[in-house]
């Protein structure tokens, strides 16, 4: 691990104003344990590898968003509901949260030990690709994203119905048509590609598609009142804009802190109140994990929903029950009458499989995967995206969701786009074709 006299400095400064921090926040508090004791430290941790990566690699990167959302997930509950509230951290929630600090720890140190070769992951050595031919495939996909939209929302449902509805009447609504509902994935992905085209080509039909799918994908959101969705819009962008220097690293810095801002405010601005809160956000997995940890009759896995995660990936519909379909089932039978669900978390599901080993192998094979990625050509270029804008997933839904969705909704459309557009090579000059 190499450093440099800047990082140095700004993790010196870091230190500083995060023990400043805890002491203004403590000196009140008067329920020291090893809880607190790994709380407070976690902050300094994950911290220090966050920096690190910002200035040796990316300041958006699959890692970086990790490590925030991380300590976000791990620490907001614990903080809202204990420290500030002079509380004393109940085992059953601090045991949630070692485990959490446990896995995000994993995961960083296979990071860092993970050397990068030449190797890709994805190969592209012996194609190249007709531009023409890809836009046109990709146009279809949105065409058909938009159709499947317009029966659901509107021929289905209903648009006055479904936009007056409640948001949990709409996740209610939207449950009937789970697979119709793929619009949602595909279009912010469309989106990002568009945008990827014009910041690369400068293409400016990409960039007017770019802004209908950008427009399209924001109205979804706003509908459908999710600020998972609204992530999905905003985060490839940036992370575009930041990637082809477009904005500065100032800028994304004060970008990121005014939409953290305006997501706290999300919920209560649709009803009129300006309140910054992330209870629904940041609370739920740990009730999940706490109901489910505190019951000694749960017996472990060991890989049966890793197994159904894997064939999955090849059969898209299955009559698997998810955890977090079991979950509602076992625990809240109320919300699974009315057909409802909760999330769920990868960090609880490789504990039920494997107990504490499982958090250390699973999130230190997702170390390892991150840091092979790499971002050589269009191909990698989008699969990284759909990493990206996908990892902060990992602490609110198992394998078997967040998988099935990136994969059916996201990489395999790219994949067939990118078949249909490859050509071998051949000698001699070929136009409009891109590696």
């Amino acid at each position: 691990m190499i450093v440099n006299k800047k990082m140095i400095n700004v993790m010196m400064f870091y230190t500083i104003i995060t023990t400043i921090f805890f002491v203004l926040f403590f000196s009140n508090y008067h329920f020291f344990n090893i809880y607190v004791l790994d709380f407070f430290l976690s902050f300094f941790i994950i911290g220090y590898f966050v920096l690190y990566y910002c200035f040796k690699r990316m300041l958006i990167s699959i890692e970086v968003i990790f490590n925030i959302f991380g300590i976000l997930y791990s620490n907001y509950y614990i903080l809202e509901n204990f420290i500030l509230q002079n509380q004393p951290i109940i085992p059953s929630v601090g045991n949630t949260m070692m485990l959490a600090h446990l896995s995000i720890l994993m995961f960083n140190i296979a990071f860092c030990m993970t050397s990068v070769s030449k190797v890709n992951i994805f190969k592209e050595n012996k194609y190249i690709y007709n531009l023409h031919r890809m836009k046109k495939c990709l146009f279809l996909f949105l065409i058909i994203s938009i159709f499947a939209e317009i029966y659901v929302v509107f021929l289905k449902i209903g648009y006055r119905y479904f936009i007056s509805a409640s948001r949990a009447s709409k996740a209610l609504l939207m449950a009937d048509y789970s697979l119709l509902s793929f619009y949602k994935s595909t279009i912010p992905m469309i989106m990002s590609i568009y945008l990827y085209f014009f910041l690369k080509n400068k293409d400016k039909k990409s960039l007017f598609l770019f802004f209908v799918t950008c427009l399209l994908s924001i109205f979804n959101a706003v509908m459908s009142a999710s600020r998972a969705e609204l992530i999905s819009v905003l985060l490839p962008v940036i992370f575009l804009l930041y990637y082809f220097k477009v904005i500065s690293n100032k800028k994304i810095i004060i970008l990121s802190i005014v939409i953290f801002l305006f997501f706290g405010m999300w919920k209560s601005l649709f009803w009129g109140e300006v309140n910054i809160s992330f209870d629904s956000e940041f609370d739920s997995w740990y009730k999940i994990s706490i109901n489910i940890l505190s019951n000694s009759k749960n017996s472990y896995l060991f890989g049966k929903s890793y197994i159904k995660t894997f064939i999955n990936l090849f059969i898209p519909v299955t009559n698997f029950e998810s955890l977090s379909t079991w979950y509602v089932k076992n625990y809240e039978l109320s919300v699974y009458n009315i057909g409802g669900g909760r999330g769920f978390s990868c960090i609880l599901e490789a504990f039920m499989n494997f107990g504490i080993l499982g958090n250390i192998i699973i999130f230190m094979f997702l170390g390892w995967f991150v840091k092979k990625l790499k971002i050589k050509n269009d191909f990698q270029m989008i699969v990284y995206m759909i990493i990206l804008i996908s990892v902060y997933q990992v602490f609110r839904a198992e394998s078997y969701s967040l998988l099935k969705n990136m994969m059916w909704f996201k990489i395999y459309p790219i994949l067939i786009i990118y078949a249909y557009s490859r050509k071998y090579i051949q000698k001699g000059k070929i136009k409009n074709e891109i590696q």
